[in-house]
């Protein structure tokens, strides 16, 4: 019930005949209220059909049409009631083809019919349309006048045929521009028929495409879009070819700005980067000469010291001679010694020698003493 309450229409295989000819064949169909709807699709496709069943114009030959899960009411003969919170902009007709366009106007809104008058037939263009019948209007004035009172109606469902047809181009946009605020300001349910879609697919959030009565397919605005486009890299960028564009150019040189002080700030920092890493490097630079010259007199002096201990023993090794004559005579002396009986040294050594003279010894000490 939830989800019939908030549809506006709702179709349910619904047919229209004229005679063996089947102008419309429509499955299903749902209309949802605050929207708006395009159908689209060349001539003889069955929008007008469509367009009419659904303002109540026509009576569909088979099939359901609720309008806010209702039924559309009928009179004693058997014709639809007509429903004011639903414009047609075809609808008027109805009032009687040999009517002025003024007693029709006034006929529909009463007192409103003055302003309106003012408002869009004080001007030279479309002054003399006011006192015409709606019999000798061309096609195209038809359809502005039935695209005046569509803005003016202020209805709940506006449904539009031929949109933009016969109508110049500036005449479409200020139209456009008043469906939309209309739409967005009073949530306005909106269909429009069209066989141009690039006159419609802009403002209409829902496309619907149709082909030989029958609904070919249904594309809502987010369909329509798609997904945005990646970013392409910056070298990808640069090696494919576009066209010149100023506002493009100047976009790109105030980036290319941006990169050169960017670069500028990167050179700045990776030269004082470099600066206190060669100064880093000098200082380490000196404490190695530094090191290395503390360590040279360490081992100047080591050689110093073993250079001298080295003297000694040249000098050493230079008086071999000497030493081996030195150390032969102390042992002479020894052996001279030993062959005398005399080891150590003796003072009276000579008054002690005693003279041997033809085998007898005689003592010098006593002799001397006599003497």
């Amino acid at each position: 019930m939830n989800e019939i309450k908030r549809l506006i229409f709702k179709v349910d295989r619904l047919k229209k005949n004229y005679g063996s000819l089947e102008a419309l064949n429509v499955k299903k169909l749902e209309i949802h209220p605050g929207t708006i709807y395009a159908l689209v699709g060349p001539p003889g496709c069955g929008k007008t059909t469509l367009l009419e069943i659904l303002s109540g114009n026509q009576k569909q030959s088979s099939g359901d049409l609720f309008f806010e899960n209702l039924i559309y009411e009928t009179n004693w003969f058997g014709k639809i009631k007509r429903n004011d919170e639903i414009f047609y902009n075809y609808g008027f007709e109805d009032y009687g083809t040999g009517k002025s366009v003024g007693k029709i106007i006034s006929k529909m809104y009463g007192k409103k019919s003055n302003t309106i008058m003012k408002r869009h037939f004080s001007s030279p263009k479309f002054k003399h349309l006011w006192n015409r019948s709606l019999s000798s209007l061309t096609k195209g004035e038809l359809h502005w006048v039935g695209m005046v009172l569509s803005l003016e109606s202020d209805p709940r469902v506006l449904l539009i045929d031929e949109y933009g047809m016969y109508i110049t181009n500036d005449m479409e946009k200020e139209f456009r521009s008043q469906l939309k605020r209309m739409n967005k300001t009073l949530g306005t349910t909106i269909i429009v028929s069209s066989p141009n879609e690039d006159l419609v697919k802009n403002f209409a959030s829902v496309l619907i495409f149709m082909d030989n009565g029958h609904i070919s397919k249904v594309r809502s605005k987010s369909n329509r879009s798609g997904r945005p486009r990646r970013r392409i890299r910056k070298d990808g960028y640069a090696n494919k070819k576009t066209p010149y564009n100023k506002s493009k150019s100047t976009r790109f040189s105030s980036n290319k700005e941006q990169r050169k002080s960017d670069r500028g700030q990167l050179t700045s920092k990776h030269s004082d980067l470099t600066q206190k890493q060669i100064g880093s490097n000098n200082q380490k630079d000196k404490n190695k000469n530094r090191t290395s010259s503390h360590l040279k007199k360490s081992n100047s002096g080591r050689s110093s010291n073993r250079g001298g201990v080295n003297n000694r023993q040249k000098t050493y090794d230079n008086n071999p001679r000497k030493n081996t004559e030195n150390s032969k005579k102390a042992e002479n002396r020894k052996n001279a010694q030993k062959n005398y009986g005399n080891v150590g040294p003796n003072k009276n050594r000579d008054l002690n020698i005693g003279k041997e003279i033809d085998g007898n010894k005689l003592d010098l000490r006593n002799q001397d003493q006599n003497e």
